[in-house]
């Protein structure tokens, strides 16, 4: 019968809420040769962040604005969480708010922003709208006491910049480069990311242990893997196999072993919440002790002592 070993947050051992160990109660726990090890359930929040500065330096966004021949450029820092392409644009539409990147349309009551960030289902792509920066004299809007230009000129389109490191990239689905190429104080541009869009680094989860003896495998402590398909951000992520999947376990006497998560790609994965719970289920091999029993049982049908010889007397 297996042993049932039950893990949550009080065996969280690093900050990143990722690493698990657990203690034997008698202090060591003998494994036979021959054992395995499988995953019973997993219980654990999707917290997550997709944009994480220490992680994966992702945080940045770059963009300038050419208004009466002088160029403004702006370095947005966005704080550490979880954000969808609205989320994203949000953000950017609180920013333009904030430094005067806006204007108001009198007849609708609008508020008409100079970059505009939006999901295109249709190419499976991300797609961004700039458009001139008007002056502060044009009739038929309200314009903000901070509002960036006051020139009588129009400006250009805003330029995106993703650098090769630290920006929205991976996530929006752009290669390094300034976006547009080309700016106009004529004309209202669009653009769609390059490459697809990766909206969050992490799609499933891999499971580690210290226990797993897989000599087929590298690496060789998998213990199992699941996805975060139909999970959204903030909610549970449970994963119950529908199969015992039992996997070679490592033999010896252990006084703790250890369970961490990583993502598809092996890479460090960091948790905002630790409250999980992991359910790991061992399977004993044989026992010294069931090994000499079957040698000693075995041994006695294949030893067969030979049949007597009796002579025939033939009498005359």
């Amino acid at each position: 019968m297996p042993f049932n070993l039950l893990l949550n947050s009080s065996n969280v051992i690093n900050s990143d809420n990722t690493n698990f160990q657990y203690r034997f109660v008698n202090g060591s726990f003998e494994i036979e040769e021959g054992s395995e090890i499988c995953v019973s359930q997993i219980i654990m929040p999707y917290s997550f962040f997709n944009l994480n500065k220490a992680l994966y330096n992702n945080t940045n966004f770059l963009f300038s604005t050419s208004i009466n021949s002088v160029t403004t450029n702006y370095n947005l820092i966005i704080p550490d969480g979880f954000y969808s392409t609205t989320d994203l644009n949000n953000f950017l539409e609180q920013y333009a708010i904030t430094n005067g990147l806006y204007y108001i349309d009198n007849a609708t009551g609008n508020y008409i922003y100079f970059i505009y960030l939006y999901t295109n289902p249709t190419y499976y792509a991300n797609q961004f709208i700039v458009s001139p920066i008007i002056p502060s004299s044009t009739s038929g809007y309200t314009f903000p006491a901070n509002y960036v230009n006051t020139t009588g000129v129009t400006g250009f389109t805003p330029q995106i910049t993703f650098p090769s490191t630290g920006g929205l990239n991976s996530i929006l689905g752009f290669t390094a480069g300034s976006y547009p190429t080309t700016t106009s104080n004529t004309a209202q541009l669009n653009f769609l990311s390059n490459t697809v869009p990766n909206a969050t680094p992490i799609n499933s989860i891999v499971v580690r242990c210290n226990l797993v003896n897989n000599a087929c495998a590298s690496p060789s402590d998998i213990l199992d893997t699941f996805s975060l398909t139909g999970v959204s951000f903030g909610s549970n992520i449970t994963y119950a196999p529908t199969y015992e999947k039992w996997i070679n376990c490592a033999y010896g006497t252990f006084s703790n072993f250890f369970v961490y998560f990583q993502d598809q790609n092996l890479n460090r994965i960091i948790s905002n919440d630790p409250n999980v719970m992991i359910s790991i289920l061992v399977r004993q091999g044989e026992t010294k002790r069931e090994k000499f029993q079957f040698k000693q049982l075995l041994n006695s049908h294949t030893t067969k002592t030979a049949p007597e010889i009796i002579p025939l007397e033939f009498k005359e």
